[in-house]
């Protein structure tokens, strides 16, 4: 990873960062997507364009895929790849003012260099290098131990654990029960710092999962598919983040489900 992108990225994401801390005292411009709960507002898009232009100024080679408006044709991981989530938990920004984040993951031929989540208000900065460790705040993440399910909670959307016959309704099961934030950042988070053993989602954006997936390469933890194969990051997928001990006891419990 260059080291001169890496504290640009730093700078950046604190000035995106105030971008949003400014304006939540501000009336905001809200539109639907796909339904009343898939909303963007015009912060959304700024932190993106915010992204974009600092890119193209200074790693024009280096292409993007954001969430709402940038390189969504891509068909191709040649090359540096950079994969935004302007800001991971938009309900939660406008509604609650807090538990939203900026993601960004850095990628070179389809694989992860380096990946970063800011807890804006919080004002806490996760990164991992690949090769390299991950970090909060530049201090080593150091997360608690999580060695077996039966002991952790682990994370998801509570109605993709319903299904009896179904292994995340095992898994729950097995666990001291489910965390819900509305923001796959704060469940890759838990998942870093050990305060849950496993984050589970189904149909999550590249965008959603590439920042996670790169500072869990770095600190050793696991990101899989329910196959058990690295993520697609040019498609959605079913994604499992857990410490190693932990995704071999949810994979063996995901391969006794489908026999």
């Amino acid at each position: 990873m260059d080291f001169l992108l890496h504290q640009r990225i730093g700078v950046w994401m604190k000035q995106a960062g105030q971008l949003l801390l400014e304006s939540l005292n501000e009336s905001l411009h809200i539109e639907e997507k796909k339904s009343p709960r898939d909303l963007v507002t015009e912060m959304d898009r700024l932190v993106e364009r915010f992204f974009r232009d600092k890119m193209q100024t200074y790693y024009p080679s280096h292409r993007m895929i954001g969430e709402e408006e940038t390189g969504k044709h891509l068909q191709s991981t040649q090359g540096y790849l950079w994969l935004l989530d302007p800001i991971d938990g938009t309900m939660n920004f406008i509604k609650q003012k807090d538990k939203f984040a900026i993601m960004l993951g850095i990628y070179q031929d389809g694989q992860p260099l380096a990946g970063y989540i800011y807890d804006v208000i919080q004002d806490n900065y996760y990164y991992g290098l690949v090769g390299e460790g991950a970090y909060l705040n530049d201090v080593p993440l150091e997360p608690l131990p999580v060695n077996q399910l039966e002991d952790c909670l682990i994370a998801g959307n509570p109605f993709h654990f319903m299904d009896h016959e179904d292994a995340f309704f095992h898994i729950y099961r097995k666990s001291l029960g489910i965390r819900y934030y509305g923001s796959a950042s704060f469940e890759i988070i838990g998942v870093l710092k050990g305060e849950l053993g496993a984050y589970l989602s189904v149909g999550l954006q590249p965008w959603d999962f590439a920042a996670g997936y790169a500072i869990c390469q770095a600190l050793g933890f696991k990101v899989t598919t329910l196959d058990g194969l690295p993520p697609d990051i040019l498609q959605a997928s079913t994604i499992i983040f857990a410490p190693p001990l932990i995704h071999r006891e949810i994979m063996s419990m995901v391969e006794s489900t489908n026999k």
